[in-house]
């Protein structure tokens, strides 16, 4: 399994995760922020909208652990939810001190590795703003979330090494070939149906939830100053 949700729809491994990314889109043609990726001197820097937050996020923590480049990892921001769950469980449970601002849980903690790997899968469940600094790498993002339906480009801002190429290739780039020092990817998603499962037809508090989108993702994308157009059903 990708960390990239789109790639792992392309390749039909699609989990829970795909489809919490769709939940929130009716019927129509949505265009997704720009995903930018440029290799400068030692350092691959990527940024993209708010959706891929939480891929930056495990990307960093597979590396973090499995590359064993970095012995700690400073992460300072808001982890809250719209919901009455509260992550507070979560929280004390890896014992992160925070502080409780309304909703939010305020942490600026510093970590391991494999504390942070836990720490960011233990999250999923909630929204989270992180600034995250670990030697060269880094990821940083907007304070506050976006508004329904406002794209926002560059909410995300993350800083890899040169090292991770391969990965960072096979992350976004996974049907082209061509090496990259720059690249450009536009997602636009075409919702044409939504399946309602028989049981939920008549609960509207769960209805939007548990309905499958149906329909077709166009991934427009620039690596090196050519263009390619690529297409992809999708039932998520």
């Amino acid at each position: 399994m990708s960390f990239n949700f789109i790639k792992n729809i392309v390749d039909g491994n699609v989990s829970d995760f795909e489809h919490k990314k769709f939940t929130r889109f009716s019927k129509g043609r949505f265009e997704r922020e720009i995903i930018k990726i440029n290799l400068v001197a030692q350092k691959i820097k990527v940024s993209s909208g708010f959706e891929y937050n939480d891929v930056l996020q495990k990307m960093l923590s597979k590396i973090f652990v499995e590359n064993k480049q970095v012995d700690s990892i400073n992460v300072k921001g808001s982890v809250f939810s719209k919901s009455k769950e509260k992550p507070d469980v979560i929280l004390n449970k890896l014992e992160i001190d925070f502080e409780t601002k309304g909703k939010k849980r305020i942490i600026d903690e510093t970590m391991s590795p494999d504390k942070f790997k836990e720490f960011v899968n233990s999250i999923g469940n909630f929204y989270s703003l992180l600034n995250i600094k670990a030697g060269i790498y880094s990821l940083s993002v907007k304070k506050s979330l976006p508004k329904p339906g406002k794209l926002i480009e560059n909410f995300c801002k993350a800083i890899f090494s040169k090292s991770d190429l391969d990965f960072i290739h096979d992350e976004f780039l996974f049907d082209t070939k061509e090496d990259f020092k720059k690249a450009i990817i536009k997602h636009t998603y075409l919702i044409e149906d939504i399946i309602i499962p028989e049981k939920y037809k008549d609960d509207v508090e769960n209805m939007r939830i548990m309905s499958k989108r149906k329909g077709e993702i166009i991934r427009d994308i620039e690596v090196n100053g050519e263009s390619f157009k690529k297409e992809y059903k999708f039932n998520v």
